[in-house]
């Protein structure tokens, strides 16, 4: 029994480091193609735009272009289709 106690004790100190490295991730900033921290959307190449620029207007559509690597996705760049679900 105590074998058990010990080993469940482990796993959820286990699993607690895991969310603290988990939230540590989510907290940095995206950067782009650059290095440099991105405060708006990166492109499929990594390139920054700012928040402003990716608004659509009549005059000046917006859509995202470029292939998104497994890296850029590692970054936390998501695929077009997903944002708009």
């Amino acid at each position: 029994m105590k074998v058990r106690i010990a080993l469940a004790a482990a796993a959820s100190l286990a699993v607690l480091a895991m969310f603290a490295v988990g939230a540590e991730a989510q907290n940095k900033p995206k950067l782009d193609a650059n290095g440099m921290p991105c405060n708006g959307e990166l492109d499929g190449a990594l390139q920054c735009f700012k928040p402003e620029a990716t608004i659509s207007t009549l005059d000046r559509p917006y859509r995202r272009a470029g292939k998104l690597t497994v890296a850029a996705m590692a970054q936390g760049a998501v695929l077009p289709s997903a944002q708009n679900n």
